[in-house]
Formats: structure tokens, sequence, C-alpha cells
């Protein structure tokens, strides 16, 4: 599997596992993962700023550790 296909695959199970729907393409990326990284961070301050329990329910699909998520927000402001 080459690094865009794996970088694509990931895009869709972000998009899927997010809810999200914005159209972003990785072809012609100098950097596929670079950019899926970029975009990823972007939409996750999005739903900080303005979704958090849209983000809480987002990471619950992903199957993130209660305590580990705990342990995270408590050293961001």
């Amino acid at each position: 599997m080459d690094e865009i296909t794996a970088a694509q695959e990931s895009l869709q199970l972000v998009r899927r596992d997010l809810g999200l729907e914005e159209d972003m393409s990785l072809e012609g990326a100098a950097d596929p993962d670079e950019r899926l990284y970029s975009w990823l961070e972007k939409r996750i301050r999005n739903l900080l700023d303005h979704d958090f329990n849209g983000l809480l329910n987002a990471l619950y699909r992903v199957d993130i550790p209660e305590e580990q998520l705990k342990q995270l927000l408590s050293l961001t402001p």
C-alpha cells in the first residue's frame, strides 16, 4: 500500500468517526500524512471551540479511554 492510499483510507475513517462531511483530497500532496494531520488538527480545534459534546462523542466512538481524555483535558486551558 502506497503512502497516498494509506492516508486516503485514514481520511475516510476519520471522516466517518468524526462525522465530517467536508470534501478534502490528498491527491497531489507532497506529504499526504502531513496534509491529513493539518486538516485533522483544524477540524478538532473547531470541534473544541464550537461543538465540544460532538468532539467527546467522536472520541468515544474511536474508543479513546476516558481516563486518558481527562488527563489530556486537564493539561490544556
